[in-house]
């Protein structure tokens, strides 16, 4: 079987894991490299990946699980689309490291192409692009697609601090002390609908993606 990979439009991030892996459903971890797209350029990113993935015949509607639509606070579609991009660290099995964990982090880029050594907590509202395989598994009965982040190109990047900003805990500006060593965040306002919780998975049985 032949390895398919791709390389995503830059889409804005929603709640990436990139740095450090998620372990709230899976204790060895998933990274999670998640963008939405605008609709049409969704639209055609989704027929791209069906089209490579039946080179090794894969089935379109296993591809489809892997996109959903994006909703706002009112729970009304917004036309954009969310691409999963997701991948799990394993267990080595056998050989001189079995037992030891893969650590399956994706490498990281700056925009001009060149490896971030030191990895960056990239956060939601980061402009990103994703190098991926589309991976076919199958395990206990079940099977799937998944679309395996590898490697990410970071082309506008919000960095997580661990924290909320300022309005977050109710406070605003005031005359006084300054830290000229903080951070300048700027408007946040774009990331309240970054809430990837609240997107339902895509319907295999309605539009054409």
């Amino acid at each position: 079987m032949a390895k398919l990979t791709m390389t995503s439009p830059k889409g804005v991030a929603v709640y990436p894991r990139l740095d450090k892996p998620d372990t709230k459903f899976d204790e060895h971890g998933i990274y999670k490299a998640d963008i939405k797209l605008p609709e049409d350029e969704g639209k055609a990113f989704i027929k791209a990946v069906k089209a490579k993935a039946a080179e090794d015949g894969i089935s379109p509607k296993m591809v489809a699980k892997c996109f959903s639509k994006v909703l706002d606070d009112d729970e009304e579609e917004t036309g954009e689309i969310l691409v999963h991009f997701r991948v799990k660290n394993k267990v080595i099995k056998s050989g001189q490291r079995a037992g030891e964990i893969w650590d399956r982090r994706p490498a990281q880029f700056d925009a001009r192409g060149r490896p971030i050594a030191k990895h960056k907590a990239v956060a939601g509202g980061s402009v990103i692009k994703v190098s991926f395989e589309i991976y076919e598994w199958a395990f206990g009965g079940k099977s799937g697609v998944s679309l395996q982040p590898e490697a990410i190109q970071i082309i506008e990047l919000k960095e997580w601090s661990g924290g909320g900003d300022a309005s977050s805990y109710g406070f605003g500006a005031e005359d006084g002390y300054a830290d000229e060593g903080a951070p300048d965040f700027g408007d946040e306002s774009d990331d309240d609908d970054l809430d990837g919780d609240d997107i339902p998975n895509y319907d295999d049985d309605e539009d054409d993606y």
